[in-house]
């Protein structure tokens, strides 16, 4: 069974705020919102694993530009010490870059690293608003052989002023 972690918006000022209420032993997932871009969510995740918090970046395939800026993206995983990521296809309408999906995304990952990388994945077992659930059960067989684990639910149940919200995951 996985442990319970929190999941944190890359928002200005939030990592004060994660350090003055959540303990050094808390695992923390940091979304990547379209607005916000990769960029916000990985130079947020490098500050709180620099700081000693064990955390796990999302990176949503749509937002990465290229092979370039994955590779950057490993580079600044590994000199934190981030060792997990969830890999996502993401909310964009329309990719930034070459990956559309998740999958693909999986693969260079696993190819970069070795398969050092761990990497969870979406399970959507409530289905998806855009994807039909055949295409999703699909999906989520596709990437069996590249994932770690499946993240099946979220849970939010934190007061709506706090900046965190709980994810659930499962293992694979």
């Amino acid at each position: 069974m996985f442990p319970t972690r929190i999941e944190i918006i890359p928002s200005t000022g939030i990592v004060d705020k994660v350090q003055a209420l959540v303990p050094l032993t808390t695992t923390l997932t940091m979304t990547c919102l379209p607005h916000h871009g990769i960029e916000r969510t990985m130079r947020t995740s490098v500050e709180l694993s620099t700081l000693g918090y064990t955390v796990i970046p999302h990176l949503a395939a749509r937002s990465i530009h290229d092979q370039a800026e994955l590779t950057r993206i490993m580079r600044e995983c590994d000199g934190a010490g981030i060792g997990e990521v969830f890999v996502v296809g993401g909310d964009r309408k329309q990719p930034a870059g070459p990956y559309g999906s998740a999958l693909p995304l999986l693969e260079d990952i696993a190819q970069y690293t070795g398969g050092r990388m761990r990497a969870g994945v979406a399970g959507y077992p409530e289905g998806h608003p855009t994807v039909a659930a055949l295409d999703l059960l699909d999906a989520l067989q596709d990437k069996q052989h590249l994932a770690t684990h499946v993240v099946t639910q979220m849970c939010f149940d934190a007061p709506k002023s706090s900046p965190t919200r709980r994810s659930c995951a499962a293992k694979a």
